[in-house]
This record gives structure tokens, C-alpha cells and sequence, in this order.
């Protein structure tokens, strides 16, 4: 079986474009995948629209091209563009098409504003994307990143376990290692009425984090930290110290949710590393 397609959508220009570039060869080295550098340019289904499309497709190629520059010579790179009626939907289109495994963006800056808008591409793409989404973090390129410490935002949830699973195969495949971070949910627990809750909180941690060590079985060395606090907080913070962090998600999408409330999104937005959302059922089989 040839392996998924490692697809980066240039919606930037720059050392923003630079930065998710880096994270695509970085993603596409590490699993072994042919890359593709994917690009949007406004597309009008109106009478009077005949050749608008040819007229916008030329900056956006030549963007690609500046980008495909980027690329090391020792990787293949190829380079698409696509005509849609906005970047969220010609991406989506693209992931489908070429049926990929990642989808890559660059940092992601958008502030309150845009993202109750819609205008901020990763949040649309969290939602709608067909793969798992990874974001570049600022400064990425420049930093000549090599990830050797992989981390997982886990809860022992379906959706955990598939984080989990992608993260022992990162580690694997990069000869890293791997920080399995807990943050408690309270909402998943049911209340011990004999032991405060904070104690039950510890001691779910505790468990859960045992399991998840029982499932890396060795495979790549495992350390776990039970996070104590604001799930937004805490595993911003983590990602200091992290080259990636994996998330999973539950149904609707990866932006919903990985812990509680709009944590994913804020994670993303926020985060010291790059972070890889995996949508629900697409956790990695060879890591079983």
C-alpha cells in the first residue's frame, strides 16, 4: 500500500509559508510519504466569470513555486493548486483528492475577531477537514526543527487512545521519546461521595496514565505527567517543552473537543510547538 499523501496548504506567504513547509518535510521524512504543496485561488460560478480563474491562478502558482523552494533537494515535492469558492473548501477538496494523511498549515495568529467570523482558515479546516490537521509554530524553519520529544494530550476516551496511538508511532518513527500528558476531565468522572473530588481526580490520573504506559508496551521510551489545573493553561505550558504535541478529538470534527469546552482550538492558537488534531477514527494503524 503506498503511503498518504503529507499535504501543505500555503495560504501565507513568507517565513510563514517557510514554517509549514518545515513542518511538511519534517512529517513527510518521518512516515515515509510523498509531499504536496497545495494552494487556493478564488474561483466564480457567475455569468461574466469566464477567465477569471486563469487570471488568478498564476499568482497563487507562483507562490507554490517560491514556496517549493523551500523544500530540501533530497525530498520530492510536488506542487497543486485548485480553484474553489474559498481556501477551506478547495483544501478540503485537495485532502480528499489526494487522499492525505496530514494536512499541514502554517502559525496560526487569528484573534477572537476573525475566528467568530469564519476567516480564520485553521478553525475552518479543524472542523471540516477529511485528515488529521498539524500547525506550524512560529519560527519553525528558522529553529531547523527535529523532533525527539513527542507529547500526548490523553483521556481515557476513544478519541485519547487514537492520540496515543499516533504519538507511540511518531516517537517510533523519529527515535523519540514520549510525555503522555493528563489533564483530569471532572465532567467524565463519577463523584465518589467519600473521597473529595480532587483526590478522585488524582487517583483516575494515576490509573489512566498506568494504561496508557501498559499500552506503549516498551516500544519507544514513555515518561507521564498528571497535569494539575486548567486544561488550556497547563498544556500551554507543556508545549514549551515539547517538539510536538499530539491531540485527539471527539466527534464533529477535531475542533470538537479534546478535553472540555474549546480547548483544542485554544491550544492550537497558543501553542509553543507545533500540534497534530486527529479527527476521530483516523489514529494510526500501524501503531496498534
Amino acid at each position: 500500500m503506498e503511503p498518504k499523501t503529507i499535504m501543505v496548504g500555503i495560504e501565507q506567504k513568507g517565513e510563514d509559508a517557510r514554517d509549514a513547509v518545515a513542518l511538511g518535510v519534517a512529517l513527510a521524512r518521518a512516515y515515509e510519504a510523498p509531499l504536496v504543496l497545495t494552494g487556493v485561488y478564488p474561483s466564480m460560478v457567475a455569468p461574466g466569470a469566464h477567465g477569471y480563474a486563469d487570471v488568478m491562478r498564476e499568482p497563487t502558482e507562483a507562490e507554490l513555486q517560491t514556496a517549493r523552494a523551500f523544500v530540501p533537494d533530497d525530498v520530492d515535492a510536488l506542487v497543486r493548486a485548485i480553484g474553489s469558492t474559498s481556501p477551506v473548501r478547495g483544501l478540503h477538496t485537495l485532502a480528499e483528492e489526494l487522499d492525505a494523511r496530514i494536512l499541514v498549515l502554517g502559525p496560526s495568529r487569528a484573534g477572537t475577531v476573525s475566528r467568530v467570523l469564519g476567516s480564520d482558515v485553521t478553525t475552518g479546516l479543524l472542523r471540516a477537514a477529511p485528515c488529521a490537521v498539524g500547525i506550524a509554530d512560529e519560527g519553525l524553519a528558522a529553529a531547523l526543527w527535529s523532533p525527539t520529544t513527542i507529547g500526548v494530550a490523553y483521556v481515557a476516551t476513544p478519541e485519547g487512545r487514537e492520540a496515543l496511538a499516533e504519538g507511540i508511532d511518531v516517537a517510533r518513527r523519529v527515535g523519540g521519546t514520549l510525555r503522555i500528558l493528563n489533564v483530569p476531565d471532572a465532567w467524565q468522572l463519577a463523584p465518589d461521595l467519600d473521597t473529595p473530588l480532587k483526590d478522585v481526580l488524582v487517583q483516575q490520573a494515576a490509573h489512566d496514565l498506568q494504561a496508557a504506559l501498559d499500552v506503549v508496551g516498551g516500544r519507544v521510551p514513555a515518561e507521564t505527567v498528571a497535569l494539575d489545573g486548567d486544561p488550556v493553561e497547563q498544556l500551554l505550558d507543556a508545549t514549551k517543552d515539547l517538539d510536538l504535541l499530539v491531540m485527539g478529538s471527539r466527534a464533529y470534527g477535531p475542533l470538537r473537543r479534546v478535553l472540555t469546552g474549546s480547548v483544542s482550538s485554544r491550544v492550537v492558537h497558543g501553542a509553543s510547538c507545533p500540534v497534530l488534531v486527529l479527527p476521530r477514527g483516523a489514529g494510526s494503524p500501524s501503531a496498534d
